[in-house]
């Protein structure tokens, strides 16, 4: 079965870590306590779902988990041996909000270990405390690690300079040798690595005696060159390939329409299939009515009801630079490769003088890369009440394609992009022929050309003139 929906919005704060005294931030946790410092609590998505357990050695089952802690004695795991299911979330939720709003490139620090042939997914959200949806940071799918022995992988991920929260989401693969790790939570400003330290001077050679001048002696082998540090694993790549992470397989038609998305329905299919992609500098905004500059973006939602300005998404301008990104993207595949006429429609509103760009990606598993479909630059809009248009954009077959929308900034605040109502279809309804009548009718015959007058007759010659008679002669008459 598909795992469920990603972490619930954001719970109530419990401990606040500042930066004002060193020893709290940064926030360290390596399991070594069995006491509970009452920053994070345990959300699993089934019953019998285990959640995160404390643990020192080899886990109980064979063939998957660590043999030891990344150091000291104790880690964190997920038991995937029955009663846990295949796809079953354990999410370990910070109850604390941690002030990283003076922290020098905060980031979140931890080891990880995935070791078992069945391997599920280990997945990192964080989210600010004015953020109404989590955002996806970080996925490991798979077995990472050969043996139980094998070395613990560190990770390093960036955090926002605001009041944040973490969650790890680790997902059960399909049988019990899925046993995946934690250890070393570590929350703060970046640790700068230390400089190496000077080789050690080469030694005084000794005095050279007087003659006869003996030869020097061997100058000592030079120390051994440390054995320099295995080269940091690579960030996991940002999107747009591998794209986010995928949930599951949605079905089509796919309606978003964001006014309905405080409704149960369709807010489980917001949750678990549209996520704000990380590689962007900034968030979408969920709004409605008039956004908040002036002489900028529309008035009301394109599916706003006659007594409500409804709900739409859209990029404000005012507090970002020009070429900063916002990215929100799918997490569900779409199954399109036996759809008719693959097509997506939806309705966006571009008013304002400096207004940048809006794309749509499209990405297919096919491939694995993602590519643009569809863009529009500069204002395409004459006022905040100009009706939204229409982008109708047809779209390839594959069997795990998804879309993502793409605004970028202008040179100044007037520059909001909105979006709204997106729907994806699989078959596009052409309207009927009109009707024909087969075979068709043969026009009539044109009428025959009316013939010509006939000539007309030449005019009688004149008769002779009888001729002159002087006398009359007698017969014979011989001349």
């Amino acid at each position: 079965p598909p795992p469920p929906s990603p972490p619930p919005p954001l719970p109530p704060p419990a401990i606040v870590y500042k930066t004002i005294f060193n020893y709290q931030l940064p926030y360290v946790n390596s399991f070594e306590s069995s006491a509970d410092d009452g920053c994070w609590r345990c959300l699993t998505s089934g019953s019998t779902a285990p959640c995160w357990t404390r643990n020192s050695g080899s886990t109980p089952s064979s063939s998957t988990g660590p043999d030891s802690a990344q150091s000291g004695s104790y880690y964190e795991y997920i038991e995937a041996s029955t009663p846990a299911a295949y796809g079953d979330r354990v999410e370990k939720l910070s109850n604390c909000i941690f002030d990283l709003r003076t922290a020098s490139n905060p980031t979140l620090e931890f080891y990880y270990h995935m070791h078992g042939a069945a391997m599920g997914e280990l997945q990192v959200y964080y989210i600010r405390s004015t953020d109404s949806l989590w955002t996806y940071a970080w996925l490991a799918k798979g077995q990472y690690h050969t043996a139980s022995s094998s070395p613990w992988t560190k990770v390093q991920i960036s955090l926002p300079m605001d009041n944040v929260m973490v969650a790890f989401v680790g997902v059960v693969g399909t049988d019990y040798t899925s046993d995946m790790a934690i250890d070393n939570i570590r929350i703060g400003a970046t640790i700068a690595s230390p400089p190496p330290f000077p080789p050690p001077p080469s030694p005084r050679p000794p005095p050279s005696p007087r003659p006869p001048p003996p030869p020097p002696p061997p100058s000592p082998p030079p120390p051994p060159s440390p054995r320099p540090p295995p080269p940091p694993l690579p960030p996991p790549p940002s999107p747009p390939s591998p794209p986010p992470t995928v949930y599951a397989t949605t079905t089509l038609p796919h309606d978003m329409d964001f006014d309905s998305k405080t409704s149960a329905s369709t807010a489980a299919l917001f949750q678990k299939c549209w996520a704000h992609d990380p590689a962007g500098d900034f968030q979408w905004t969920q709004h409605s009515g008039p956004t908040s500059s002036v002489a900028t973006g529309p008035d009301r939602a394109y599916s706003a009801q006659p007594n409500s300005a409804g709900v739409y998404f859209y990029t404000e301008a005012s507090s970002q630079a020009q070429g900063d990104t916002a990215i929100l993207a799918m997490q569900c595949k779409l199954d399109t490769s036996a759809s008719p006429t693959p097509q997506l429609r939806f309705y966006y509103h571009m008013y304002g003088t400096n207004t940048g760009s809006l794309s749509m990606d499209v990405y297919k598993s096919s491939t694995g890369a993602w590519d643009l479909a569809w863009t529009k630059s500069g204002q395409q809009h004459t006022s905040i009440g100009s009706p939204w248009g229409l982008a109708v954009v047809t779209l390839p077959k594959d069997t795990g394609m998804m879309v993502r929308f793409r605004g970028v900034i202008g040179n100044s605040f007037e520059g909001d992009i909105a979006i709204d109502s997106v729907n994806i279809i699989g078959a596009v309804v052409s309207p009927p022929p009109p009707l024909m009548v087969y075979p068709p009718p043969s026009p009539p015959a044109p009428p025959p050309p009316r013939p010509p007058p006939p000539p007309l007759p030449p005019p009688p010659s004149p008769p002779s003139p009888p001729p002159t008679v002087y006398a009359t002669t007698t017969l014979p008459h011989d001349m």
